[in-house]
């Protein structure tokens, strides 16, 4: 059985660590190590590939490119940082454990692989059982890392919403109408700027007078079409495509967007109307303090977690274009010493 790139989640970047002479005779170059475990070039490509924006019609830019390849660097070594400290703990991971952790991967590898017959599946994770036994102690470790922050009390809370009162308003609201002309993956460019006059035909036709319900039950790709392009009330923060809800939210009543790009085409928008963000009682704001408060002790405490394991596990990045990316604090002096 071929196995999906779905699956292979469970044996990339930080699962597929081996030592370092393993790798150089897997002829797999070493591209940075984490004490005595060897992260390859290939590791690095394909976790870059998971944190580049899923585009149809553009490629990443390079601030794109470089944020996602440091993202992937980042990610790689703290999951490896994690691991270790799984197995320094003594943490392990149970054959019931284990096998759950398998299920929701041939769960997300598509459906040629969720319902394999008990000897494929067996197969499947004698190949991956390594992988997948990393997989649950980092889980394992993250959990315990998790329990341990301190919870948040009502007097926490309290005193947050004193100090952020005039902060804690309510998201601004707006009825938008919205069309879409899709732009299919594999359209030239010749192709995509001929729909893009058909989506700015569309807004001058608008513009003109025409309903917007007529025009986007004719023009419209969306599943909003036949409702007339009526999307209803939507709260600021909840559009997938933040330039597009950017540009929604910046409408007067009555105002019709320019046409705006996305991955999926080219979009006109109209307000029909707006509510403003309103002040916040405390009731209303103690989930999003609970929130803010939860996120920023588990950010502090993991701070001081990998500032602590990098102490224990020496990162070296020793390719020279991934180097550049690497934070000042994983640097190692030329005494050898990590920091």
């Amino acid at each position: 059985m071929r196995t999906s790139a779905a699956l292979l989640l469970l044996t990339a970047a930080a699962f597929a660590q081996q030592d370092a002479a393993s790798a150089w005779r897997g002829g797999r170059e070493v591209a940075v190590r984490v004490g005595d475990v060897a992260i390859t070039r290939d590791d690095l490509r394909a976790e870059t590939d998971r944190k580049l924006p899923f585009r149809f019609h553009a490629k990443p830019d390079s601030a794109q490119m470089a944020q996602a390849r440091r993202d992937a660097l980042a990610g790689i070594v703290e999951r490896t940082l994690v691991w270790l400290d799984a197995k320094a703990r003594g943490i392990v991971a149970s054959e019931s454990d284990i096998d759950a952790a398998f299920g929701r991967a041939l769960e997300q590898a598509g459906p040629e692989f969720r319902n394999v017959d008990a000897e494929a599946r067996k197969k499947l994770l004698e190949e991956n059982r390594e992988a997948v036994v990393r997989r649950v102690l980092v889980d394992a470790n993250e959990a315990r890392f998790r329990a341990g922050i301190a919870p948040v009390v009502p007097a926490d809370l309290r005193r947050r919403y004193e100090e952020r009162r005039a902060e804690l308003q309510s998201p601004a609201r707006a009825r938008l109408r919205h069309l879409l002309v899709a732009v299919p993956p594999a359209s030239s460019d010749r192709e995509a700027a001929a729909l893009r006059q058909r989506a700015q035909a569309a807004r001058d036709a608008i513009a003109a007078g025409r309903l917007f319900a007529d025009v986007a039950r004719e023009s419209s790709a969306d599943i909003y079409a036949q409702q007339g392009g009526e999307l209803g009330v939507v709260e600021r923060g909840t559009m997938r495509y933040r330039e597009i809800e950017a540009a929604a939210f910046e409408l007067a009543p009555g105002e019709l967007s320019q046409v705006l790009g996305s991955m999926y085409g080219f979009h006109v928008v109209q307000c029909v109307e707006r509510t403003l963000p309103q002040p916040l009682t405390f009731e209303e704001a103690v989930p999003i303090l609970e929130s803010a408060l939860v996120a920023e002790r588990l950010a502090s405490a993991r701070s001081e977690w990998m500032r602590e394991l990098r102490a224990t596990h020496v990162i070296r990045v020793d390719a020279e274009d991934w180097a550049t990316l690497q934070p000042a604090e994983w640097i190692v002096p030329k005494g050898g010493e990590a920091k």
